[in-house]
């Protein structure tokens, strides 16, 4: 089965799941670059500028950027996510 078909059926099996859990949400895969938000240019440059370089950070993220979405949550919504 071509790749993108695999991944159409896991999307499809995700939001099966989101809607079986009470999830009645509009449903978006971030995970496959299906993000219903506008990237702003100077991302967009940055990703451009850095898609030669091979790597990816850690699989535990980059800690400022956690931190900073950790405040966010905390002071935003009150959840404390650290």
């Amino acid at each position: 089965m071509p790749g993108n078909l695999k991944v159409g059926l896991m999307i499809a099996q995700h939001r099966k799941q989101c809607q079986n859990m009470g999830c009645y949400s509009q449903y978006y895969g971030f995970a496959f670059g299906q993000s219903p938000f506008h990237v702003p240019l100077a991302l967009q440059h940055a990703l451009a500028d850095n898609t030669d370089k091979g790597h990816y950070s850690s699989a535990e993220g980059i800690s400022q950027l956690r931190d900073a979405i950790s405040g966010f949550n905390k002071r935003h919504f009150g959840l404390d996510i650290a």
